[in-house]
């Protein structure tokens, strides 16, 4: 039996928790994964390291930033300002 390794990057763990596992959806191997801050049917959201900042995340559906960074605070995926 083959186990994928835990992913350790905070972008990386993001993006793990957010695709929806559906067979054929574009959030298994896209850069895009579903947005929590809305119903997102079609995925919307990027997420990256940063720079200046652990994580980056653009949804394309308009949804503001802070909005998706409290969601993602509220389910424990955003990452503590020491995990740089």
């Amino acid at each position: 039996m083959q186990h994928r390794a835990t992913p350790t990057d905070p972008a990386e763990v993001i993006k793990v928790a957010l695709r929806c596992g559906k067979p054929g959806c574009a959030c298994r191997s896209g850069k895009h994964v579903h947005c929590p801050a809305h119903d997102d049917q079609h995925p919307s959201l990027t997420v990256a390291p940063g720079r200046d900042v652990a994580v980056m995340v653009t949804c394309w559906a308009n949804c503001d930033g802070a909005a998706v960074i409290s969601v993602l605070k509220e389910r424990g995926l955003w990452p503590d300002k020491r995990e740089r």
